[in-house]
């Protein structure tokens, strides 16, 4: 591999992408794709990166719907993003559902539009990271498609 020429380079590099633009698979990362964790890769001066989606500690009663879909989980891309995914249910609406590492939290209270029961629903991301579905949620499931805010902590 040669030396990264520029910054944006040296970050793709550091972020697993290999200098002639193709994935450097590591043997974490080599798991990662064997399970299909993988989210949407990113291009930094055409240099692909991968990024891993990692699985959410639950709190409480809340758990993975389970069957067709993702288990509740979560990635930070290269341009600083966190990304959820996943349907949750059974847990206490108003109450926490799981926490977000440093480094995967907003600097402020963030809410977001989901879908819960076929019907609206509200999640609350907060600035210490944790993650609440809010009223007027309903438990039978709580999906965390789209829910995408910048890591700021």
């Amino acid at each position: 591999m040669s030396t990264p020429s520029t910054k944006a380079q040296a970050v793709a590099v550091a972020c697993g992408a290999s200098m002639d633009g193709y994935l450097g698979v590591t043997s974490e990362l080599s798991k990662s794709i064997t399970a299909g964790n993988l989210g949407p890769a990113a291009y930094i001066d055409g240099f692909r990166t991968a990024n891993v989606w990692t699985a959410v500690s639950f709190e409480g009663t809340w758990v993975d719907y389970s069957g067709v879909y993702y288990g509740a989980s979560y990635l930070i891309d290269a341009m600083g993003f966190v990304h959820l995914r996943g349907l949750i249910k059974s847990g206490t609406v108003g109450t926490l559902a799981f926490q977000l590492p440093a480094g995967f939290k907003p600097a402020y209270r963030c809410i977001f539009s989901v879908t819960s029961n076929d019907t609206f629903g509200r999640l609350d991301v907060l600035a210490d990271g944790t993650v609440v579905p809010e009223s007027p949620c309903n438990n039978n499931y709580v999906s965390l498609e789209g829910v995408t805010f910048f890591a700021e902590q």
